[in-house]
């Protein structure tokens, strides 16, 4: 689950190619995309190596696909603004529905995921139990 990305020009920015932002501002820009991870990884090496031999920023560019509400976790499709259909292409190339193709075992994905599951779970009812902090303990540790 990742941001969308938009591959049209945006109606907030008329962008069709974010990586063009920081382009302008002298960023070096590198770009990959979830549906080839092993590649993205490489991605992810040169854009660290660059910002370390060069001392400056670079910007990572990543295509993905969003199937998942902006805020919260349920799925968004009854808005209407996207279709389901566009979601299967990215569905296959998923690293948990085929960490396969990183060279991951099916195994090792279920046996972690139980164990998050379990574990923010665990964090969730936890924290569910807590009282809600005072008026006056809202901007603790605010600097």
């Amino acid at each position: 689950n990742g941001l969308a990305i938009h591959t049209t020009k945006s109606p907030r920015t008329g962008m069709s190619d974010y990586a063009q932002l920081p382009n302008s501002y002298g960023i070096k820009s590198f770009s990959g995309s979830f549906k080839d991870p092993v590649s993205l990884l490489q991605t992810f090496h040169d854009a660290y190596a660059y910002s370390r031999k060069e001392r400056l920023p670079s910007f990572i560019q990543i295509k993905c696909y969003r199937w998942i509400e902006h805020v919260g976790v349920s799925e968004d499709w009854n808005l209407g603004y996207r279709n389901k259909e566009e979601l299967d292409p990215w569905l296959k190339v998923d690293v948990i529905n085929n960490p396969v193709q990183c060279g991951i075992s099916l195994d090792f994905c279920i046996e972690k995921s139980k164990f998050y599951n379990n574990l923010f779970m665990n964090m969730f009812r936890d924290l569910q139990s807590e009282s809600d902090p005072d008026r006056e303990d809202l901007l603790t540790n605010v600097i």
